[in-house]
């Protein structure tokens, strides 16, 4: 008999449906009654999937640095510079948004460039955060 399982990431998201012959015991995988992937980017929280509405985040130059979930059921007021989207689009990051519209990047040193500032970002953070509490 077939079983199926909702695939979570750590931050309790689903990130894909699977079928198996077995029942598993994985903290990562929560069973579900059928093949379901309408619980595709669902948050798995208590017990129960929770629709989540994602947002661009944009910096001030109207780039977008950052594309997050918040749950739908969550009432929070949201920073002006971010911007609703249809589905959980990654490949925004980096991109322009102007006159309602998100420009992608086009040339591959832009997307260097876009990655080189990601990676600064981090080794600041970790600088900051890290080494300096030692």
């Amino acid at each position: 008999m077939a079983v199926y399982y909702a695939q979570i990431n750590n931050e309790r998201v689903v990130i894909g449906i699977k079928q198996l012959s077995n029942k598993v015991n994985d903290p990562h995988s929560i069973e579900i009654i059928g093949y379901d992937e309408s619980l595709l980017g669902q948050l798995y929280q208590d017990g129960v999937f929770i629709p989540l509405t994602h947002y661009a985040e944009l910096d001030e130059v109207s780039t977008v640095t950052n594309v997050i979930g918040v749950a739908s059921n969550v009432v929070q007021s949201l920073a002006t510079n971010m911007v609703r989207l249809d589905q959980a689009d990654y490949s925004l990051i980096g991109a322009k948004y102007a006159d309602g519209k998100f420009i992608p990047i086009t040339t591959r040193q832009d997307q260097l460039a876009v990655l080189n500032d990601k990676v600064n970002e981090i080794l600041n953070y970790i600088k900051v955060n890290v080494c300096s509490s030692s």
